[in-house]
């Protein structure tokens, strides 16, 4: 059969094309080489937005050849890539990659996205789009036409394991030259992210920016697009708030803080706890392990199994177990000169205990001094010993905020500088002076030491246990005076190639989305140990289940994600996701 007049013209431009630009055949494809693509072989190397993919084979054609001309040489020309960040290292299975750019003239209307590596199967892969406007930048989400997965089969899967070269390259549509970005070099993770996680939200579900804060916690198994809320203020949790949440590690148990009057700057201790409840993930509902007390507890950490429970509140780390709400007070003077553990975890075999010591709280959430120290742990005895201090404070820094990774071998921690805070100093004659704890006073204020809670400058480091060797994990924490903070290790993948995976909530602006005052958000780091000594950390990732006015903390990570049986007329798991044998599983899974 002969084609179509219009196919035969459109074969014949995308012939030409061919010729002109040289022919390059897989064995051949190199970063910077010729290229052309086959006929029939085009989903490999093209994409077209929506818009334009409704254009005829010949105006594609057409609009792939007004970028083969003459490049502006003037770099103020250039776009610039605003996100993803350079040296990232994107996970396998996160969805809705959005890259970002900055065009600096108005005139600039068609942009090819083009991903580089002599591992794709013609040496690269161009998406073409237009502006989609964005805080006065451009946005594009890849891939645009799910399910059909193409960004998935023709970049993500050529490029496990392997870095790949991204620009941005910007045309007016009218044949002038064109301007291209800076390069961003970009890896993707060997394993898929395991697991699922809960985090906590100052927001309740639906509620829009700036509504007060209330405090629920949110759930999803990783590779879902949205979040379910899990614990809501008079619902699961019968207190208007709840806060400092944990999870087992086999994604058993939940515990939580409860409360209707929580006051951070409280002046007693009391007024900065609440009630400590948990429950299991199957029937959160339902009601507690045992009926809530008041003023227990403020920082909780669970066990993997779900059976334990360390707790901290009133200046003293409890043990309790879950079942029969027995209590076991931590000797002080196991916790060395301090006397006092904060932000505790167990490890992922339960033989041993990580906690921030100080002796300088400045609440029952936050210290302005801090050792990273461990104690073993004796699960059939429930004794413990002596606490080794693993990263010592020094006169300039402090540390907080500790996580053990899945195997054992390494803990992340938040580090910020020692001193006196300029951001909440107070007049003389404050009302509020006699609660400043740790006070400097001159002339005409009152200055508190930094302290760990909010801590604009915190960065992340990563120490080995148990020979304490410490490595500035730069490239996550991208910057100083980020809020970086409570980071968590996500479970161990399968065939990880010695890499692993962290979140984190940030401050740092997420692109052109939200370049400014943005509150804390999570992100995600891939570490690949194979750098060490070097910064293992890859730049970081936005996780794109939240919404951009949310605050968003603390992202506890659990092997398996329970599906709910307390709600009737529902699958008991997110809006993404299927019940199947008793876990929820994303609705796309990425092999």
């Amino acid at each position: 059969m002969t084609p179509p007049a219009s196919l035969r013209l459109a074969r014949a431009a995308l012939g030409a094309l061919a010729t002109a630009l040289g022919a390059c055949q897989p064995a051949d494809a190199n970063v910077g080489g010729d290229f052309s693509c086959p006929l029939g072989a085009e989903a490999a190397c093209f994409f077209y937005d929506r818009g334009l993919h409704a254009q005829s084979l010949t105006e594609q054609a057409a609009l792939r050849a007004s970028f083969d001309v003459e490049t502006d040489a003037d770099p103020a020309h250039a776009p610039s890539i605003a996100y993803p960040l350079d040296e990232t290292i994107e996970p396998r299975n996160l969805y809705d990659l959005d890259i970002q750019w900055h065009r600096p003239r108005l005139e600039q209307t068609l942009f090819r996205i083009r991903v580089q590596s002599p591992r794709l199967p013609y040496g690269r892969y161009d998406l073409y789009t237009q502006c989609f406007p964005a805080n006065g930048g451009c946005h594009y989400g890849v891939p645009d036409n799910e399910p059909n997965l193409e960004w998935a089969t023709h970049v993500v899967t050529p490029l496990v394991g392997s870095e790949a070269v991204l620009t941005v390259a910007a045309s007016d549509g009218k044949g002038g030259p064109i301007a291209v970005s800076p390069p961003v070099h970009l890896r993707f993770s060997w394993a898929l992210v395991p697991g699922g996680l809960y985090y906590w939200s100052a927001h309740p579900p639906n509620a829009p920016p700036g509504s007060p804060d209330q405090g629920t916690t949110y759930r999803l198994a990783l590779g879902a697009r949205s979040a379910a809320p899990f614990i809501r203020p008079g619902q699961e949790n019968p207190n208007k708030c709840e806060g400092c949440h944990a999870v087992s590690g086999d994604g058993s148990k939940i515990a939580f803080t409860a409360t209707d009057d929580l006051d951070p700057e409280g002046t007693s201790k009391s007024e900065q706890a609440g009630s400590f409840i948990s429950k299991d993930t199957t029937n959160p509902s339902g009601p507690p392990d045992v009926p809530p007390a008041d003023k227990d507890s403020a920082m909780i950490a669970l066990d993997y199994s779900g059976k334990l429970a360390l707790v901290g509140h009133m200046g003293e780390l409890e043990l309790r177990t879950l079942r029969s709400g027995e209590k076991q007070t931590i000797d002080g003077a196991l916790l060395g000169d301090e006397g006092h553990g904060y932000f505790p975890e167990f490890s992922a075999d339960s033989r041993h205990i990580v906690v921030t010591l100080s002796d300088h709280p400045d609440s029952a959430w936050a210290v302005t001094t801090g050792s990273i120290a461990t104690l073993d742990f004796d699960p059939s005895t429930q004794r413990f010993s002596a606490a080794k201090v693993l990263v010592p404070m020094t006169d300039q820094e402090f540390y907080f905020y500790p996580s053990w990774s899945p195997d054992g071998e390494w803990i992340v921690f938040a580090a910020a500088p020692r001193g006196l805070d300029p951001s909440r100093c107070l007049a003389l004659g404050d009302p509020m002076l006699g609660s400043c704890t740790g006070c400097v006073c001159d002339s005409a204020r009152c200055c508190p030491p930094y302290r760990s809670y909010d801590q604009a400058r915190a960065r992340l480091e990563l120490a080995h246990f148990p020979d304490g060797r410490v490595v500035d994990l730069g490239r996550a924490t991208h910057g100083v005076g980020l809020s970086s903070t409570l980071p968590k290790f996500a479970p161990l993948p399968s065939d990880g190639h010695h890499q692993l995976f962290i979140t984190f909530n940030s401050k740092m602006p997420y692109g052109v989305e939200v370049p400014e005052d943005i509150p804390a958000q999570l992100w995600l780091s891939v570490l690949d140990l194979d750098r060490l000594p070097d910064d293992p950390s890859g730049a970081p990732v936005w996780l794109p289940f939240q919404n951009f006015g949310q605050k968003n903390h603390l992202a506890y990570w659990t092997d398996h994600v329970a599906c709910r049986a307390d709600l009737t007329m529902d699958q008991g798991c997110g809006p993404d996701e299927n019940c199947r044998d008793g876990e929820c599983v994303p609705n796309t899974i990425v092999k």
